[in-house]
C-alpha cells in the first residue's frame, strides 16, 4: 500500500485526462480541496471518484479504487456486512440515506464517520448515481459510547439502591408498624390514651414513610427498568387504570368519562402508570363538596403543526385530562411537576409529592411533552403530547 503522502496528482487523478475541460478540471480540483471523504458512483452502486480527501485518509490511489470493483477494505470488519447490506437496499432502491460506520486509515488506525448519500440524475432525469460524503465524528462518537457507559454504571448504582430501598428500608418500618400492633393487641385497654395516640401517629408516620420509599422507587424505575415500545391501546389502558381506582371513585362517587383514544408507540406499564398518576390526581384534589369528574380526550396534531423546537417533527396525540376539582394557581405549572413539590399541606390532602415527577419523566422517555391549565376553585386541565409512531 503507498504512503497516504504521495502526490496528489497520482491519488485524485486530477490530470489522469490531461485535456480535460477546463470546468471539469475546476470541479475535480473544488472536490479534492475539500476537507471531508467524497466518493461518486453510477447507479449500480460501483465507485467512478474518491476525492483526495478519502484516498489520503486510506492510503490508497485513484488506480486501486477506479474501474476495479469495490472490494469494502477501507470499513472496519465489524461493520463491513451491515454496511453492505444498507447499501444494497438503498442503492436498489435510488434513495437518500445516511449511517455510521468505522474507516480504516492506511495505518490500521479506525475512525468513526457519518456517511450521507444522495442520488443524482442526468439531464433526462434518469437515475445516474450516488454522490456520498464521510464526515469524521469519532469524537463525538467516543464521547457518546462514554457516556453511555457512564450512565450503565449509574443505572447499576441506581437498581443497587432500588433493592436496598425495597428490602433493607421496609424492614425496620414493617417492625415498627408490627410491633404497634402489638402492644394494642396484647395490652388493650391497659395501653394509657396518650401512648395509644403515639403508636398511633408512629403507624401513620411509618405508612407515609413506605409510600415514599414505594414512589422514589417508581420514580428510579422509568429509566432503570425501561421496556421496549410496542403497540398500546390506549383505551384498553385507561379502562384497566378505572378498574384499579375502583374503590376510590366509589369512596368519593367520582366519574371517568373516556373518549375514543388511539393506538400509540409506548411502553405500557410506563403508559398505565403516567394514567393512573393523572386520574389518581383528578379523584384526589377534588372539592368537597362536588363529586369529582374527569373527562379523557385526545386529537391528533399533524407532524407539519409541531412548533415544539424541542421536537422533531412527527405526527402526535394530544391527551387532554380536564377535571373539576380544586385547581390551582397556573404560577406553580412548573413547580407541581418537580419531585417533592406541594402546593397543599399533608393535613389536607395525602401524598408525596411525587405523582406528577413521575408523569413527567415518562413523557420525557417517551419524547413527549406534558404542561398544565388551571385556576383556583375551577379545576385542571392537563395536556400530554406523545409520539403516535417511535423511532
Amino acid at each position: 500500500m503507498k504512503s497516504p503522502l504521495s502526490s496528489s496528482k497520482e491519488k485524485s487523478g486530477a490530470n489522469s485526462s490531461a485535456n480535460e475541460a477546463p470546468l471539469q478540471y475546476l470541479y475535480r480540483s473544488f472536490l479534492d480541496a475539500v476537507s471531508v471523504g467524497l466518493w461518486v458512483s453510477d447507479n449500480n452502486g460501483r465507485v467512478k471518484f474518491f476525492n483526495k480527501s478519502w484516498l489520503e485518509f486510506t492510503g490508497r490511489t485513484f488506480e486501486d479504487e477506479i474501474n476495479h470493483e469495490w472490494d469494502g477494505k477501507e470499513i472496519h470488519p465489524e461493520d463491513l456486512a451491515s454496511c453492505l447490506e444498507i447499501y444494497s437496499n438503498n442503492f436498489k432502491a435510488g434513495t437518500q440515506f445516511d449511517h455510521e460506520y468505522r474507516l480504516l486509515r492506511y495505518d490500521g488506525e479506525s475512525r468513526w464517520v457519518h456517511e450521507f448519500v444522495n442520488p443524482y440524475f442526468a439531464e433526462d432525469n434518469s437515475h445516474a448515481g450516488f454522490v456520498g460524503t464521510c464526515i469524521d465524528i469519532t469524537e463525538r462518537k467516543e464521547a457518546i459510547l462514554l457516556a453511555n457507559q457512564q450512565l450503565r454504571e449509574k443505572n447499576k448504582d441506581l437498581q443497587q439502591f432500588a433493592y436496598v430501598a425495597s428490602h433493607d428500608l421496609q424492614e425496620p418500618l414493617r417492625k415498627i408498624q408490627s410491633f404497634g400492633e402489638l402492644i394494642k393487641t396484647r395490652f388493650g385497654d391497659d395501653v394509657p390514651l396518650q401512648a395509644l395516640d403515639y403508636i398511633n401517629r408512629m403507624d401513620k408516620a411509618a405508612s407515609r414513610m413506605r409510600v415514599l420509599i414505594d414512589d422514589l422507587l417508581t420514580f428510579s424505575r422509568v429509566s432503570s427498568r425501561i421496556k421496549p415500545f410496542v403497540k398500546v391501546e390506549l383505551d384498553k389502558e385507561v379502562k384497566g387504570v378505572i378498574s384499579d381506582l375502583e374503590v376510590l371513585l366509589k369512596d368519593t362517587q367520582g366519574k371517568v368519562n373516556v373518549d375514543k383514544l388511539p393506538v400509540i408507540d409506548a411502553d405500557p406499564s410506563q403508559i398505565r402508570q403516567l394514567m393512573l398518576n393523572i386520574i389518581n390526581n383528578g379523584l384526589k384534589y377534588h372539592r368537597k363538596d362536588e363529586p369529582p369528574v374527569i373527562n379523557i380526550s385526545s386529537r391528533t396534531i399533524k407532524a407539519s403543526d409541531i412548533t415544539n423546537p424541542h421536537h422533531k417533527q412527527v405526527e402526535m396525540v394530544e391527551l387532554n385530562f380536564s377535571d373539576n376539582g380544586i385547581g390551582f394557581n397556573e404560577i406553580y405549572v412548573d413547580r407541581i411537576f418537580e419531585p417533592f413539590q406541594r402546593l397543599h399541606g399533608r393535613n389536607e390532602y395525602e401524598g408525596t409529592g411525587i405523582g406528577l415527577a413521575i408523569c413527567k419523566k415518562i413523557i420525557e422517555r417517551h419524547k413527549g411533552n406534558i404542561t398544565a391549565k388551571s385556576s383556583e376553585g375551577k379545576g385542571s386541565e392537563f395536556i400530554l403530547q406523545l409520539p403516535l409512531r417511535q423511532n
